[in-house]
């Protein structure tokens, strides 16, 4: 009974330590828990204007694996989007699975970084899978760690890279609608390459899950105090601007 009453009270005082730094300790639901799916209500969102809807997606990769929004910009005609992938070797392959679409979309082969020119980029160059090109980053720790296969297969390239309110201007494109990120782990840098002067998009998804928990905060905090709500949904998260 002590020791019981000893780990309730390391339990108490642990959860109190975490809340001075923001932070609380909840049970996770199981997986057959249901959980709404906040990219299609956002989009359901975007959809009420009656307007056309500008997408950029950071790490499209080629379209199909690991991606919730080639069906949006399929089946919605008055969506265009911006597709960014480093990996020239899944060009061919994203601009196949968007060919029903293809006057609306425009393939990006680059990196994104603060300042224009180039960084290293590394992906897992398997021989026969080539899903497993979806762990691929500019941070080579965090692929090395994502798949047994890393180490073997992991290989680095040179690639072109700019900032994503370069990339809206290059395009032409003054009023972003929904910004996509999934670049495993180098989201939040993904998103301080964003003029928010000159570019603040409707909403914002990107990967926090893979996110270090310094890097989740400020995330948060910042996008927040730009007018922004935040909304969790699993590894993903939202940021929706109140004013739209």
């Amino acid at each position: 009974m002590n020791l019981r009453r000893s780990l309730a009270a390391s339990k108490r005082a642990f959860k109190s330590r975490l809340r001075r730094f923001g932070f609380d300790v909840v049970k996770v639901p199981g997986s057959d828990y249901p959980r709404i799916d906040l990219m299609n209500l956002f989009a359901d969102r975007l959809n009420q204007s009656g307007g056309s809807v500008q997408v950029l997606q950071v790490g499209a990769n080629d379209g199909v694996e690991s991606d919730s929004l080639r069906e949006l910009v399929l089946k919605n005609p008055h969506w265009s989007a911006i597709l960014v992938e480093p990996q020239k070797r899944l060009l061919d392959s994203l601009a196949a699975n968007y060919a029903e679409a293809k006057e609306r979309i425009t393939l990006e082969n680059v990196a994104v970084a603060p300042g224009p020119g180039e960084i290293s980029f590394y992906f897992i160059d398997h021989p026969t899978d080539l899903s497993l090109s979806v762990y691929s980053s500019t941070n080579r720790n965090h692929v090395s760690k994502s798949n047994p296969y890393a180490d073997r297969y992991i290989k680095e390239v040179r690639v072109p890279c700019m900032g994503i309110s370069d990339i809206l201007e290059r395009n032409h494109v003054k009023a972003l609608d929904f910004l996509v990120v999934d670049t495993e782990g180098y989201d939040w840098e993904v998103l301080k390459t964003v003029d928010f002067n000159r570019h603040r998009p409707t909403i914002i998804q990107f990967e926090s899950g893979h996110l270090s928990l310094r890097d989740r905060r400020e995330a948060f905090e910042t996008l927040s105090g730009l007018g922004y709500s935040m909304h969790w949904n699993g590894a993903d998260s939202y940021a929706l601007l109140e004013e739209a």
